[in-house]
């Protein structure tokens, strides 16, 4: 966004150093500098005009430059004449080409200096009226004499161009900026009036909303218009804003848009159809050429603005070719609006046509200024299209934009500035930010201004006040942290994890927190899913609750590029509905022990990972079981929670064959619910050895061989330090619906070494135990 100081002078008094203010207090400066770098350059008042002695297409004035200062002037123009008003550039002049005025002769008669065109002063062509492309050009009515021609041109004075941020759209226009920059420099801005002469015929319009989507529509009537070219001021005005002058009448609506960030349309009124202003949402397709002379297609929820039968335009971004203003226009519709941001950002993006007011939409405008835009406008008609205006201004208001009241209190402003502010300044410098303030004891209600909208909740508050009272007065203050650097606790055990699991083989991959939101809770429902509100597609929708899914499509992914049998694993965050747990996953599509050499192979089946999964648990400290489960997306028959103390921690099993191509085994489990288990025990080891023994034990298949080593390690818990199976058989000299559990025992005691018989009685203790809770008998 450019501003331009000639229009920013109409608000406020401009202070000499408002680029350092502007870097201080507003926002940063893209670039700073003169609108021209032209100088030396005076209005002079062409005195008397004779024909050159040496040359007839010449001719030699002299020029009233003001204070008594005259100088002879040898012009070529032939449309030069006694007593016009004219730009002059003197000696010492430097014009665009870097073309330098000096002193000289013209065909042997003096010339101290150029009565210029505008072509030298470095204006386009196009923009030249005809009656000045050959010649000088001068003023139609008297100006002072020996003053800064540019300020006539309104060519003087700076632009300033400001590098925004999303979330300031009151920046956006000459008169947001005004009223930061007022708050910046403890001023007022003042408001231009403009006393509109109507006549006595009414308003003709009609305006009806019938759009969900539409605040505030407003429009008057004009009669008498006159087309033509803007005068220069607004031209180059116009130029310095980077907006091209078209005519007068829409170069006023582009004027009003720049100076108070309302965008305005003009309609031609014959065009238009009727006198029936009806707004509402599209609800069909439908083919329409915007201004820009583009066919652009219509799919529906647009905003349209139509006469009650034919849409004349797309509201809050751009006009129709069927009743855009030209040379032959002499009765115009001026309509004003306020459209919901959303809208217009989706309508921008669907039929991608960015412009200048769905810009200003999309990121919110002040609804309060929207009237005085349409008087000034009108003025602006009346003065430079000789409008006449009809009596009244019709409208529809089906909505206001409201901001929301923001409770802060001085302890809590003070204390995360890290500076002590007082209630009186606080509320001043709200004041000054034109924010509506409530006090009630130590609590102030504040809320922001209607060109405000990025005003939401407490910290954006805080941010406006530490931006106005300065960020260099508050003291800096040294951070205090310790001076040694360590990994916490959580971060070793990670990374322990991590060297781990990749030193046997697995490879760690980061996958997408997005997923599609009915694939979420597939595996795993922690809570309420998370949603996004405008997803950039349907893949990314929601806020994962379980990794399983991103190593499946890693999996699928390598499988479909000729790398079959990766096995992975994923350290990160899961999420619900005001719940963050960060997991571990790991799946195995092939075996990681494998050695063509030797010819070894080690099956992957659930027993390989279940294996790994003890692992981690050792590394963790944490002492688990494994419980039947029930989870529709995972194998029925090859699947179990992780369990510890009574709460499930994760689950282990074999995917569900519908949703994987090949045999992939996974764990998964939440270490934050781990962290809080792990316990480091420590023991003094033995100085006596230890005895191993093994049994063999017959039981019926539905009795869980975790239930009988549970049993062993009850029954002779002050003598056995370790319980392994290590084998299940099934098959000859094994009655049907029996299996035979091989497990495998370790003795020790603290006080002595035990002896044969002290361990005969241990195991003939776990035997019997079993037999009476299982019906198990020994095997020989």
């Amino acid at each position: 966004m450019k501003i331009v100081e000639n229009n920013l002078k109409q608000f406020i008094d401009v202070p000499n150093n408002i680029d350092e203010v502007t870097n201080a207090y507003i926002t940063e400066v893209e670039s700073f500098g003169l609108l021209s770098n032209i100088n030396n350059v005076l209005i002079g008042h062409v005195l008397e005009k004779e024909k050159h002695e040496n040359a007839d297409s010449l001719s030699v004035t002299k020029v009233d430059l003001g204070n008594g200062r005259i100088e002879q002037i040898v012009c070529g123009a032939k449309n030069v004449a006694k007593g016009q008003y004219v730009i002059v550039a003197t000696e010492g002049a430097v014009l665009p080409g870097d073309f330098v005025i000096k002193k000289s002769k013209i065909r042997g008669v003096e010339s101290n200096g150029m009565i210029c065109s505008l072509k030298e002063l470095g204006f386009d062509e196009k923009l030249i009226p005809e009656e000045f492309k050959s010649g000088i050009y001068y003023f139609d009515e008297p100006k002072e004499v020996g003053t800064n021609a540019l300020s006539h041109l309104a060519m003087d004075g700076f632009v300033l161009e400001l590098s925004l941020t999303p979330n300031r759209s009151d920046l956006l226009s000459h008169y947001g900026f005004a009223q930061d920059l007022a708050a910046a420099t403890n001023k007022k801005i003042v408001l231009p009036n403009f006393n509109v002469k109507e006549n006595e015929t009414k308003n003709p319009l009609t305006v009806k909303i019938d759009s969900k989507n539409t605040n505030k529509y407003f429009a008057r009537y004009l009669n008498k218009v006159e087309v033509k070219d803007s005068p220069w001021w607004l031209k180059s005005f116009l130029l310095a804003v980077d907006c091209q002058p078209i005519n007068n009448v829409v170069d006023i609506t582009n004027y009003i848009l720049y100076t108070y960030g309302t965008p305005m349309h003009a309609f031609d009124a014959k065009k238009f159809g009727t006198k029936e202003i009806v707004v509402s949402d599209n609800t069909k397709k439908l083919k329409v050429k915007t201004l820009d002379g583009i066919e652009r297609e219509l799919t529906g929820d647009e905003i349209v603005i139509t006469n009650g039968k034919e849409v004349m335009a797309l509201g809050g971004v751009m006009g129709l070719e069927n009743s855009m203003i030209d040379d032959n226009t002499d009765s115009i519709i001026l309509e004003i609006a306020s459209f919901k941001p959303e809208s217009i950002k989706n309508t921008s993006k669907k039929i991608g046509l960015k412009s200048d007011s769905s810009l200003r939409f999309e990121r919110g405008i002040d609804e309060e200024i929207i009237e005085q835009a349409l008087r000034h406008a009108s003025y602006l008609l009346e003065t430079l299209a000789n409008a006449s205006i009809t009596k009244g201004i019709v409208s529809d208001v089906k909505n206001s934009f409201k901001n929301p009241f923001i409770d802060l209190t001085e302890e809590e402003i003070s204390r995360k500035i890290g500076h002590k502010l007082s209630g009186k300044e606080i509320v001043a410098i709200l004041e000054r930010l034109n924010y509506e303030v409530k006090v009630n004891k130590n609590v102030l209600t504040v809320k922001a201004p209607s060109y405000r909208h990025d005003i939401l909740m407490k910290d954006d508050c805080l941010e406006e006040i530490v931006r106005i009272y300065g960020m260099n007065n508050i003291p800096n203050q040294p951070l205090t942290v310790s001076g040694v650097g360590a990994l916490t606790k959580k971060q070793k055990t990670n990374r322990t994890l991590r060297h781990y699991l990749a030193n046997i083989g697995f490879n760690e991959v980061v996958t997408y927190s997005l997923r599609k939101e009915n694939e979420v809770t597939r595996f795993n429902e922690l809570g309420n899913v998370i949603s996004i509100l405008k997803p950039q597609n349907v893949e990314r929708k929601a806020l994962r609750q379980s990794l399983i899914n991103g190593l499946i499509d890693v999996v699928k992914y390598n499988k479909d590029h000729g790398v079959d049998g990766v096995n992975l694993f994923e350290m990160g965050h899961v999420y619900a509905d005001k719940i963050e747990r960060n997991y571990l996953t790991l799946m195995a599509s092939s075996s990681t022990i494998n050695n063509l050499w030797k010819k070894t192979n080690i099956k992957l089946d659930f027993y390989f990972v279940s294996g790994i999964l003890k692992n981690i648990m050792g590394l963790l400290k944490v002492d688990y079981e494994l419980v039947p489960s029930n989870n529709q997306s995972f194998h029925p028959y090859q699947q179990a929670s992780i369990v510890v103390n009574k709460q499930t921690v994760g689950i282990i099993g074999k995917i569900h064959p519908k949703l994987s191509v090949k045999d992939n085994f996974v764990f998964e489990i939440d270490l934050d619910s781990l962290e809080k288990q792990s316990k480091f025990k420590y023991q003094q080891v033995s100085k006596y050895p230890s005895v191993e023994r093994d049994l063999a034990i017959v039981l019926k298949d539905d009795i869980k061989v975790g239930d009988v080593v549970k049993l062993i390690e009850q029954t002779v818990r002050k003598n056995i330090i370790k319980t392994e199976v290590f084998d299940i058989y099934k098959g000859s000299h094994i009655e049907e619906g029996y299996q035979s559990v091989a497990v495998r025992m370790v003795f020790n005691d603290e006080n002595k070494t035990l002896e044969s018989a002290d361990v005969d009685k241990l195991v003939n203790k776990v035997a019997k135990r079993i037999e009476f809770e299982f019906q198990g008998k020994i095997r020989s």
